[in-house]
């Protein structure tokens, strides 16, 4: 929790710097998984321009992870299905930009570290579908993730400076949240996201 702290003061020490004296826009949007890892992505991404091609993104982002590698460590006091992590996080992005004269089409590639807030799953018993909330501490499943981000999409003007746009996002987590010996687990995922940016400054 202290590096998230400090990543999260940090991040955003540099970017209220930057968006003091560059472009910033403020968005909303919203996801999910194309391979039935993240059923949903929500965010409020904060842009701020380098120049024409290059900007910098972070932001907060809400994400619920489902991972069936945690099944083994779950036990069998019920049949276990959906293993699911709650995980709020703040990805630094690196975007560029092409201009193909109606639109605009970018990479973006980047670090993002997560905490889980909350961890559950969905069982089968008697024929019926249960729902249990679970403790990181007993199933050895740790709250602090990282890894990397790379993606691309298109994106579009249209008025006033807001933007719209559609991406794909590939994740790619370096961190170990089975902290028993006996297993290795690691969130990786597709995500596909649409959404939103306002300029913050007229």
């Amino acid at each position: 929790m202290l590096y998230l702290k400090r990543f999260i003061i940090i991040n955003a020490y540099l970017f209220l710097a930057l968006a003091g004296n560059a472009q910033a826009r403020l968005g909303v949007s919203g996801g999910g998984g194309l391979d039935g890892t993240v059923s949903l992505r929500a965010a409020i991404p904060l842009e701020i321009s380098i120049n024409k091609t290059l900007s910098i993104q972070s932001g907060m982002v809400f994400q619920q992870r489902h991972n069936a590698q945690l099944l083994p460590g779950l036990g069998y006091e019920h049949d276990y299905r959906q293993p699911t992590i709650a995980y709020l996080g703040i990805p630094v992005f690196l975007k560029a930009r092409l201009d193909l004269h109606s639109l605009w089409v970018y990479a973006l590639a980047g670090p993002q570290i997560d905490y889980g807030l909350s961890f559950s799953a969905n069982y089968l018993e008697d024929g019926f579908y249960g729902y249990e909330k679970l403790d990181f501490e007993t199933f050895q499943v740790a709250r602090l993730d990282f890894g990397m981000n790379i993606g691309a999409g298109f994106e579009k003007e249209i008025s006033n400076n807001c933007k719209i746009f559609a991406e794909l996002l590939l994740t790619f987590n370096f961190h170990d949240i089975d902290k028993s010996a006996s297993y290795e687990v690691f969130n990786e995922s597709r995500i596909f996201n649409l959404g939103f940016l306002l300029p913050l400054h007229r």
